[in-house]
């Protein structure tokens, strides 16, 4: 776990330090393959590399809601953030917006479930990896990213996002 937080420290540092770098942070909601959505946040940091090609790294909000077959235990939410680290291509782009894809890569660091009895700790759930698709609209230093997170692991995380980034 200690070298994950270094690496990411490491990625974080060397991206704020160079040029053209977006940091953001928005809301999302998200949910597992046969769960409700619930919703929770996005923060991290961008560094464009080339004027398709776009890395970026942060925070990101994983869970969802289940419904209980058995009426004496209330729904059960599954709530976690996890470690993400992304790339995007923009296909089409002009001055003012962009439509992007990329590959996702994620480890999800805590995840505890909460019925009515109280919090279930489930502990580290690993890896999830997975597709980012969705579109960017500029403003001057800043920008309004809208977007979808499919994921590709048996959990099958989910989510959609809206974002707000702005340039230093």
């Amino acid at each position: 776990m200690k070298k994950i937080i270094l690496v990411v420290a490491f990625f974080i540092t060397s991206m704020i330090n160079a040029q053209d770098s977006n940091f953001y942070g928005g809301l999302s909601y998200s949910g597992i393959k046969g769960s409700d959505r619930i919703p929770g946040i996005q923060l991290g940091i961008e560094y464009h590399l080339k004027e398709s090609m776009t890395i970026g790294g942060g925070l990101a909000h994983r869970g969802g809601k289940f419904d209980s077959s058995d009426d004496s235990v209330d729904a059960l939410k599954l709530d976690g953030f996890a470690l993400e680290t992304w790339m995007s291509y923009s296909f089409m782009k002009t001055s003012n917006a962009s439509l992007w894809i990329g590959p996702s890569y994620s480890y999800i660091f805590k995840l505890d479930g909460d019925s009515g009895d109280g919090a279930l700790a489930v502990g580290d759930t690993g890896n999830d990896y997975g597709i980012l698709i969705g579109g960017t609209i500029f403003l001057d230093n800043e920008s309004i990213k809208i977007g979808y997170y499919n994921g590709m692991t048996d959990e099958n995380y989910n989510k959609f996002f809206v974002n707000y980034g702005f340039s230093f």
